[in-house]
């Protein structure tokens, strides 16, 4: 190797902090994702959440929404009022009330069970 390839080598190493990742993938900048890839990167986020929910919460997400939908039909205005204090059922008061419904059988289960 003469001294001029030296030369060249060292300044073109000065210049790069990372020779050996220049080396690796050909560049040393920091390739940053457009509008594009940044949104496939939320949805994909997103989607790894609502799975993780579902897996986790499933069964009672799917009994609040039956009891959200037949509730209508199976209960009045009226009554619903005086429960929820709304002529509607809120979802996610359904939701809660459930969660507090599975804590309570899965808490008594286990004491039952010493």
């Amino acid at each position: 190797m003469s001294e001029e390839d030296v030369e060249i080598v060292s300044s073109a190493a000065g210049r790069c902090k990372g020779a050996r990742a220049k080396a690796l993938f050909g560049t040393h900048r920091a390739v940053m994702p457009g509008a594009i890839g940044k949104a496939v990167a939320g949805f994909t986020v997103l989607a790894a959440a609502l799975v993780i929910a579902a897996l986790l919460f499933g069964k009672i997400l799917l009994l609040s929404a039956a009891a959200a939908v037949l509730w209508p039909l199976i209960f009045s205005a009226d009554f619903t009022r005086w429960v929820f204090g709304a002529d509607t059922v809120p979802f996610w008061k359904i939701l809660l009330i459930f969660t507090f419904i599975g804590f309570a059988t899965r808490w008594i289960r286990g004491w039952m069970k010493e």
